[in-house]
């Protein structure tokens, strides 16, 4: 059987794996989405041969994606199998929408989902589907890397208003000729303000030029090149296996030793004693992973004493924790307090991984300075709470789209509002929104997790008493 390329787009991994398990031994590749707008820009670059689309997807969003698919040419003809969980009922004005051939219900027999996909392939084979080809590599990160700039082309008016168009080539452009002709336009007259141009037709060219080394230069998700991974017990893809169920294959077997994911330019070593997780440290993630945010929220030290210290600490090796000890800082008890929340974050951040590689060494035991260092967290509880904060942050990123956003307070409602309908955590975030904070400074002056923030800026958006600044 030729190989074909499948798209399962679900909010559940668990159908993710359903599919993947019938699917991928026959040769298939199974590409997983999680939301609508994801599956339908993945659809796009891979003109995938089916599509399995759940019904339940939050909003309505299947119905929208349906809608949406039928008006796009290139993929406008490939079949969608509907799902729906058990007792879950779709409307028979959905089922009979243009492109879906088939209703099943998760979960379902690996050999039935095996079956059915064979039945739909022979009776649409003539429908020109896209097939993998020998030799073309497409794999979860390929296709989930983020949109290129300018990969949808701003209007040709656009760039006619920033008199860049001097560099727009006429005729029918690729995907590539467009995201430069956009970057040239959208960066060219800001660019030719700061740098005090005559005009942004002197910037434009360069921007064009710019665009095309961004372009060789493009994010590709880290790979594992088995330098890192060397004499590792165990070692993949995150988009084939995601974190959670290897944290818990390792707690499960008892393991002892170093647990390593990497993702982007930021990496994470899980340290197991026996399945029990002892420490954690990271490198290269955001500030608010930092020992001395904990250590603050804690109330044991000041962020003045904090940073007068770190200045003073310049070129020393010696660990924060164990100098703030020596000080009379902290106790011990304290120490490994604030390191528990500090990996407890640590992990719950890596659940949010969906790219990049892991390993995992038997046997490898924590750097010297952190031996003596065994907090005990369990697997199984992190998750619970790891798997609750991922599907917050799902709710609170359709609201708060990015950490660059800025909101003002809605003063009239705030009025009308007593006090004792707030709670002090949400009354100093509330003192934070000015119409000038970014979400991203916000989350720095609360000396909270952008998740603890965030999740406060979302009941404060519920309440309307903030609205984000028009732009």
């Amino acid at each position: 059987m030729v190989k074909k390329i499948i798209l399962a787009i679900n909010s559940k991994r668990v159908a993710h794996r359903n599919v993947r398990t019938a699917l991928a031994p026959s040769g298939h590749t199974v590409i997983a989405a999680t939301s609508a707008q994801e599956g339908l820009a993945i659809a796009r670059r891979i003109r995938p041969s089916l599509i399995f689309l759940s019904y339940h997807l939050p909003g309505g969003s299947a119905v929208n994606f349906l809608h949406k698919l039928s008006e796009l040419p290139l993929i406008r003809n490939v079949p969608v199998v509907l799902t729906s969980e058990e007792d879950g009922v779709v409307p028979e004005d959905v089922t009979r929408s243009r492109n879906v051939v088939d209703q099943i219900t998760f979960p379902i027999e690996p050999d039935a989902l095996l079956t059915l996909t064979k039945h739909l392939f022979e009776k649409y084979k003539d429908q020109g589907l896209e097939e993998e080809k020998p030799g073309e590599e497409i794999t979860q990160q390929t296709v989930t890397r983020p949109v290129a700039l300018g990969e949808e082309a701003l209007p040709e008016e656009y760039a006619k208003r920033h008199d860049s168009k001097i560099v727009m080539p006429k005729g029918k452009a690729s995907p590539k000729e467009r995201m430069k002709r956009a970057f040239a336009a959208a960066m060219a007259a800001q660019f030719g303000k700061i740098k005090g141009l005559p005009s942004s037709r002197h910037a434009a060219r360069w921007m064009y030029e710019l665009a095309e080394r961004v372009l060789e230069a493009e994010y590709v998700p880290a790979r594992d090149t088995g330098e890192e991974s060397r004499d590792s017990a165990l070692r993949g893809d995150l988009g084939a296996i995601p974190v959670a169920e290897i944290l818990q294959l390792l707690a499960l077997q008892r393991q002892t030793g170093s647990f390593n994911i990497v993702h982007k330019s930021a990496d994470i070593s899980i340290y197991f004693d026996k399945g029990i997780i002892s420490i954690c440290q990271a490198r290269n993630l955001s500030e608010e992973f930092l020992l001395g945010r904990y250590l603050v929220q804690g109330g044991w030290i000041s962020r003045e004493d904090l940073e007068l210290l770190l200045a003073s600490r310049k070129g020393t090796k010696k660990m924060l924790g164990q100098q703030l000890i020596r000080l009379g800082y902290l106790t011990n008890d304290q120490l490994e307090d604030a390191l528990a929340k500090q990996s407890a974050e640590v992990v719950y951040e890596a659940l949010r991984w969906s790219d990049g590689f892991f390993f995992f060494r038997a046997g490898e035991k924590p750097p010297k300075e952190t031996a003596e260092l065994k907090l005990s967290l369990r697997v199984d509880t992190l998750l619970m709470e790891g798997f609750r904060r991922v599907d917050e942050w799902r709710l609170i990123q359709k609201e708060i789209r990015k950490f660059d956003q800025v909101f003002e307070k809605d003063e009239g409602r705030i009025k009308d509002l007593t006090s004792e309908k707030l709670t002090m955590e949400e009354r100093r975030i509330l003192k934070l929104i000015n119409g000038k904070n970014s979400v991203r400074s916000i989350v720095k002056k609360s000396n909270k997790s952008s998740f603890e923030a965030s999740k406060i800026l979302y009941r404060l958006l519920s309440m309307h008493l903030i609205r984000p600044v028009e732009e």
